[in-house]
């Protein structure tokens, strides 16, 4: 008697792999606020993801939206 070589994937154990990715916490990256800063002219720029869902065939979906400060002299 042969077994098959792979066994076949139970879906709610793959969605408990991808709830508990989810559930992980990550340490704050370097700009934690969205904020980046222009050392050329002082911009100030904000940016915020709203929604992030992935897509089909690794294509990203995500909404945001963004706000930029210029300084001028």
């Amino acid at each position: 008697m042969v077994t098959p070589a792979c066994a076949a994937v139970e879906f709610q154990e793959e969605y408990s792999k991808l709830i508990k990715a989810a559930d992980t916490v990550a340490p704050i990256s370097g700009d934690p606020f969205g904020d980046s800063v222009s050392l050329y002219n002082g911009a100030t720029e904000f940016s915020q993801t709203d929604v992030n869902s992935p897509g089909n065939n690794a294509l990203p979906g995500s909404f945001g939206r963004g706000f930029v400060v210029v300084f001028s002299h």
